[in-house]
């Protein structure tokens, strides 16, 4: 009599683990992990702005639409300001939901990230760290092309920069 209820008592916990097992959220489509995933946002921001390299190539492949800013990031990128550049750090990195993303008006996965632009000294330029956006595109995590377009807005005389 013990063992069918010891059976019972164990299709039960099962059933039960079963239910209560937590799917991951939606709006992490991606197989990477969140270190990796941190590790190459950071690597992305970096290389977007390290403008003491002058190679426009690099900095459109960790750009979301990338080729579609080549014009806007090769004519900001080369002015005497940019070149006061010479990194990023990122402070922080928070991944978004899907309806968080949505929100901002980027794709999912996407995430929130706080960053410094940096001397070649390596010392922030800004007193406070910026805000921008990183997403996932084919497996790969890129700055957001609504982060990069804001900034060329900003150093933009002439409107909206081509591509944006």
């Amino acid at each position: 009599m013990k063992v069918p209820s010891l059976l019972v008592s164990l299709l039960l916990g099962f059933t039960l683990a079963a239910c209560s097992s937590s799917s991951p959220p939606a709006s992490t489509t991606t197989t990477m992990s969140q270190s990796k995933a941190q590790q190459e946002i950071t690597d992305a921001f970096g290389t977007l702005f390290n403008l003491q390299d002058p190679s426009i190539a690099p900095k459109i492949a960790v750009t979301q639409d990338g080729s579609s800013l080549a014009s806007a990031m090769t004519s900001t990128f080369h002015s005497q300001l940019a070149k006061a550049a010479g990194g990023a750090k990122v402070e922080s990195v928070t991944f978004d939901s899907a309806s968080q993303c949505q929100i901002a008006d980027l794709i999912s996965p996407c995430a929130k990230v706080s960053y410094s632009i940096i001397s070649p000294a390596g010392t922030p330029i800004f007193p406070t760290p910026s805000t921008g956006y990183a997403v996932e595109v084919d497996g790969k995590w890129l700055v957001s092309k609504s982060t990069i377009c804001s900034l060329l807005s900003l150093a933009s005389t002439s409107g909206t920069p081509k591509g944006c």
